[in-house]
C-alpha cells in the first residue's frame, strides 16, 4: 500500500531518488531521469491520476510552449511552472543542476548530478 504524501515530502523524495539513481550522459537521459522518478513519486505517493494538473508535480517536454528557456544553448532551463521556486538546468552532457528560486531570485543549489 502507497502513503499519501503532501508536496513538499514529495518534493524532497523525488531530490534523494535523483541523487540515488544512475548519472545521466546526455540531455536525453536527463529529461528522462527527471521524468520517471518524478511520475513514480507522484503514483506512488500523491494519491491522484496523472490527469490532475492541479496536485500533481509534472515535468514538461522541453518546448517554449511550457517556458523552457534556452533550449538550443548549453544548458538548458526551465523555472517550475506555478510556485516558481526551482529553476532546473539540464546541461547536453546529462548534468542536472536544480536551484531554489527565493523572491524571484536564483538561490542555493537543492540538487546537483554531474
Amino acid at each position: 500500500m502507497n502513503t499519501t504524501l503532501r508536496k513538499p515530502e514529495r518534493m524532497k523524495l523525488f531530490f534523494e531518488r535523483l541523487k540515488q539513481a544512475p548519472r545521466p550522459t546526455s540531455r536525453q537521459d536527463a529529461i528522462n531521469l527527471i521524468k520517471r522518478t518524478l511520475d513514480e513519486i507522484e503514483d506512488q505517493h500523491s494519491g491522484l491520476p496523472r490527469s490532475n494538473y492541479d496536485g500533481r508535480m509534472h515535468f514538461w517536454p522541453i518546448s517554449t510552449d511550457f517556458g523552457w528557456m534556452n533550449i538550443q544553448s548549453d544548458p538548458c532551463y526551465w523555472d517550475d511552472s506555478v510556485v516558481k521556486r526551482h529553476r532546473t538546468y539540464i546541461f547536453n552532457n546529462g548534468r542536472i543542476v536544480i536551484f531554489s528560486i527565493v523572491d524571484g531570485i536564483e538561490g542555493m543549489p537543492v540538487l546537483e548530478l554531474s
